[in-house]
């Protein structure tokens, strides 16, 4: 069988997405937004900027400051960063 298959990593992985999505949702509303579109929705920084009215730099310095906050978060509930 093979890795992707094994329960214990199918358990592992669907942990690991609780704790990543729990951990987005305590950012801050605009934060949150950008997260979710871009990761979730697979939108752009150029379509997410249309879509919350907002411009293409708010969009980066949000997912910028979204990025610090998450990585401590994740770092604090136990998710290693594997790059």
């Amino acid at each position: 069988m093979s890795a992707n298959g094994d329960p214990a990593n199918t358990a592992e992985r669907a942990d690991v997405a609780d704790r990543i999505r729990r951990a987005v949702e305590t950012l801050p509303a605009g934060q949150r937004d950008v997260v979710e579109l871009t990761f979730y929705h697979g939108f752009a920084y150029p379509d997410i900027a249309q879509i919350l009215r907002i411009p293409v730099n708010t969009v980066k310095t949000r997912m910028f400051y979204a990025r610090k906050k998450l990585q401590t978060l994740l770092e604090a509930a136990g998710v290693a960063d594997e790059s």
